[in-house]
């Protein structure tokens, strides 16, 4: 796969050629160049696609499906579990868990991937998220806003599909995941960087056990490829979503290859 974060899909009755580009929510600021050659790609588009309309995104949708019901966060670890979570949280955040005790596991866990990339010397801009961004261009612009899901539908996926009890297992599992690969962040800004979607590809196949990627990438992916089999005969679009859900055999490009369209790296100078 040509290493490109930006790609075209045309033919099949598409209305205009489309554009996906592969989003990293936090941290990583293009260039000027760079942001004003999206600028000129999404202006070529009617639609603007996000994971998420983020003008119709507020907290107390998110927080009710993170939230635990009649019971804390304690309960859904393995006593040894908990102590090992506990102990990390302490010793590599300077958090106490009971802090997060009204959470489901997998919101802690998301909070703690976004605190270690924030600890990151590599990142661009601690501020900067690239969805929010574009998001703002498009508006700018006066393209329709569309996302392909409610932030409460992709809070429901997140945490609730998995039961707790898979979720405290899962961040378990990325512990000693991060005890063994302590470069991980370090490669994922690499290959993000470089376009390199096929090692990014990798390292989603590696985190298997840490997240469940048929919640997080591969339903998703399905669901969104069918979104655009139906929008996209009746507008052109850009879409702008994280950039793991665009390679593999059920990433969004290869879907949108076997319904028949054609896809093509773009590559920006």
């Amino acid at each position: 796969m040509e290493k490109s974060l930006l790609w075209k899909v045309s033919g099949n009755g598409v209305k205009g050629d489309c554009y996906i580009y592969g989003t990293f929510h936090l941290g990583v600021k293009p260039n000027d160049k760079k942001l004003a050659q999206y600028d000129s790609v999404i202006n070529l588009c009617e639609a603007f696609y996000g994971e998420m309309n983020l003008d119709s995104v507020t907290q107390n949708n998110i927080l009710k499906h993170a939230l635990l019901r009649g019971r804390d966060l304690e309960s859904c670890f393995k006593p040894e579990d908990y102590l090992k979570a506990k102990d990390y949280l302490q010793d590599s955040f300077d958090i106490d868990i009971k802090d997060y005790k009204k959470f489901k596991p997998a919101f802690v866990q998301t909070m703690l991937a976004a605190i270690e990339l924030m600890k990151s010397e590599n990142i661009d801009d601690k501020s900067f998220s690239i969805d929010k961004k574009l998001f703002s261009l498009a508006k700018a612009s006066h393209k329709k806003l569309r996302g392909f899901e409610t932030d409460e539908k992709q809070a429901s996926m997140l945490f609730d599909e998995s039961p707790v009890e898979k979720q405290a297992t899962n961040f378990v599992t990325g512990l000693k995941k991060e005890r063994e690969d302590t470069g991980m962040m370090t490669k994922l800004l690499e290959y993000y960087r470089a376009g390199d979607l096929d090692n990014l590809n990798k390292l989603a196949k590696e985190s298997e056990g840490v997240y469940d990627m048929d919640i997080l990438l591969d339903n998703r992916n399905k669901s969104w490829a069918e979104i655009f089999a139906d929008q996209a005969p009746k507008q052109s679009m850009f879409i702008a979503v994280g950039a793991m859900h665009l390679p593999g055999e059920i990433g969004l490009l290869n879907l949108l290859k076997q319904k028949g369209y054609n896809v093509s790296a773009v590559i920006l100078k």
